[in-house]
């Protein structure tokens, strides 16, 4: 029988017990329910429960290897909440994995990534992080062992570095309207979408700071102003009429940019970003390219603007609080750049 009980301050219920049919019994591990209210927490245990129990009535916990990925997907979606990214990396997954035998899955992955060929290391990496993420859930409903995927290995430390005559020149060649947010990529090192959903709530021009409130490894943080940041958003401030609140850069058609976070979809500034490198080709007669050799990205300004951070001297602990990154591996990559600084700055004595 499964009980649930209070858990941490904010109240949240959390179930676990052990459910018995016949001879069979599983054993359920703590896991929160999601709710504050005992109704809702009870309804959550008694779906749960049955669950199982049907589960152990098919024999699905005793021959786990006839269990089928679109039965651990059925578990997966019961138990958490999905964002528009990961809603579609399902539904590239499932024609590949539907009614797949979890016994039967690293042969499902390898002609998956036969059919995906084109896409880099860390992409392939996330849908396999998605298919692991949906095989452990049920795992740990139903209470059997599966075997990981292999990760795919590949350059994930893409750095990038312009020099100041061609950054200057590229940030000419982008439009009117997408310009300031280019240059503000290029001192700030924002992702994307934390600059375009930046909120004018969140930016305090008495001491020139930015809060950061919706990073992508779920933390706020508070960012001091470039002063060039600090220009740009000053002008752009006045000119929308000194606002309290609401985003602070707006599409062409003067509505916000779609959060593509949480609705899914390509990069808002994709076009933007293409007609600036077609124009500095015309122009200067090559395009900038990172250290894979692929075109520059928009998120290649991040690697810009971290990469002349380490050259000036900044330590990594620093640009890892200042960049957002969850963890001081992200940022090592840019060591090179510090070895580099170092040996430059030696030569000088």
């Amino acid at each position: 029988m499964l009980h649930i009980r209070q858990r941490g301050k904010k109240g949240i219920y959390s179930v676990r017990g052990t459910i018995k049919v016949g001879s069979q019994s599983i054993n359920v591990p703590e896991q929160s329910t999601g709710f504050t209210t005992k109704a809702e927490a009870a309804e959550y245990a008694h779906e749960l429960e049955e669950k199982i129990r049907t589960n152990i009535k098919t024999g699905h916990t005793s021959h786990p290897q006839d269990i089928t990925f679109d039965q651990c997907l059925e578990i997966y979606l019961i138990n958490n909440q999905l964002k528009a990214g990961e809603i579609n990396k399902i539904e590239i997954l499932r024609p590949y994995f539907s009614n797949i035998r979890i016994s039967d899955i690293k042969t499902a992955w390898r002609d998956f990534l036969r059919e995906k060929q084109h896409l880099a290391p860390t992409t392939t990496n996330r849908y396999r992080d998605t298919i692991m993420a949906i095989i452990r859930c049920a795992a740990n409903d139903l209470g059997f062992e599966f075997q990981k995927l292999p990760r795919k290995r590949g350059n994930d430390n893409v750095v990038f570095h312009l020099d100041n005559e061609t950054r200057t020149l590229l940030l000419d060649c982008y439009s009117t309207h997408a310009r300031p947010m280019f240059e503000i990529y290029a001192v700030q090192g924002f992702r994307e979408q934390e600059l375009l959903q930046l909120d004018w709530a969140d930016v305090y021009f008495p001491n020139r700071t930015i809060d950061i409130v919706k990073s992508k490894n779920g933390e706020t943080r508070n960012v001091p102003m470039h002063r060039k940041t600090f220009w740009i958003l000053a002008r752009t401030w006045i000119r929308a009429n000194k606002p309290k609140s609401g985003k602070v850069f707006l599409t062409i058609k003067n509505v916000p940019y779609c959060d593509t976070r949480i609705r899914g979809g390509g990069t808002p500034l994709h076009k933007a970003h293409t007609l600036a490198l077609k124009r500095f080709e015309q122009r200067h007669g090559f395009i900038p390219r990172n250290s894979n050799g692929k075109k520059m990205r928009i998120h290649d300004w991040r690697h810009d603007w971290a990469s002349r951070c380490i050259m000036s001297g900044m330590d990594l602990l620093t640009l890892q609080k200042l960049g957002g990154w969850k963890s001081i591996k992200m940022v090592q990559r840019y060591a090179t750049f510090s070895k580099h600084h170092e040996a430059t700055a030696l030569n000088k004595i």
